[in-house]
């Protein structure tokens, strides 16, 4: 938003670019602003928000799709190289390049993830019995100084959506939970039933109205700052030290959780802890998810 010399204040779109100089002697920017009054949408609050993410996830989508056009191209040659040097010195080197492909071909998928156009599965799920499978695994991924607590009363509604991708989300936030308290904390799990007719505004997009098995994670550990809390959902964003994290972990979580028509919310206070809910949609409610 910027400011007419008259003192209102107007939605707009801006680009900075950089240019060498007709004299070549320097660097010239050049800032281009576009007015966005009367736009569909452009004075919405959220309106920035989502635009922006959505293109990040459009950006992360097109970078995903050529890296595994080009990894394709070395995976195969790699596998040929494999095939024609059997018992030759080389071989345990094309096997360590044939295991870094396939560390990519993950990451890829993540990316997938993260711009919503991962192929999901659909298989129903429990939300108690599925953290009842998991819940030794939450607890060896937390370690003993962190207190894991779960509170999944059986009423929760049933859900259709891929398990892997859940579970998947479920432990980035138990991770990112985890090195948020480096001295111990807790971590509080609950599940529960949302309903709403109208719709509502979350840190991760607006929910649409409907009924939905609601998953509360808390810990206790140093919380973000403001700023923080506006970016977590964009990758490659972390507040961990260099070499500690992808800064992907939140951004699989928004990605998933949005292509299935669901919700992301995340309240975060310094020195108070974080709260990410999960709004996950039950049977009957419309969803974009991508089969």
């Amino acid at each position: 938003t910027l400011t007419h010399r008259d003192g209102s204040r107007f939605p707009a779109a801006a680009r900075v670019v950089s240019a060498l100089s007709q004299h070549g002697n320097g660097t010239v920017m050049v800032c281009m602003v576009r007015d966005l009054t009367g736009e569909d949408g452009a004075t919405s609050p959220g309106t920035f928000e989502h635009r922006r993410r959505d293109g990040l996830a459009r950006l992360t989508a097109g970078l995903a799709h050529d890296f595994n056009n080009v990894l394709a191209v070395i995976a195969g040659n790699v596998q040929l190289a494999e095939m024609k040097v059997q018992g030759h010195a080389t071989e345990p080197l094309l096997r360590q390049a044939s295991i870094g492909c396939a560390m990519a071909a993950r990451m890829i998928e993540h990316l997938f993830t993260i711009s919503r156009t991962r192929r999901l599965t659909s298989s129903p799920i429990q939300l108690d019995a599925l953290f009842k499978d998991i819940a030794e695994l939450l607890r060896s991924t937390l370690g003993p100084a962190i207190e894991l607590t779960l509170r999944l009363p059986d009423n929760t509604p049933p859900l259709r959506t891929d398990r892997i991708v859940l579970e998947s989300a479920i432990l980035n936030i138990v991770l990112n939970a985890r090195d948020a308290m480096p001295k111990g904390g807790a971590v509080r799990i609950t599940t529960d039933t949302y309903r709403s007719d109208h719709m509502a505004a979350m840190a991760g997009g607006d929910l649409a109205p409907g009924t939905y098995a609601r998953l509360i994670m808390q810990d206790t550990g140093i919380g973000m700052s403001r700023h923080m809390r506006s970016r977590a959902f964009d990758p490659y964003v972390t507040t961990k030290s260099p070499g500690q994290g992808s800064g992907l972990g939140l951004a699989q979580v928004h990605g998933f959780v949005t292509q299935i028509g669901g919700g992301v919310d995340l309240e975060s206070t310094p020195g108070q802890g974080t709260t990410i809910t999960l709004y996950l949609p039950a049977p009957g409610v419309e969803s974009s998810q991508v089969y």
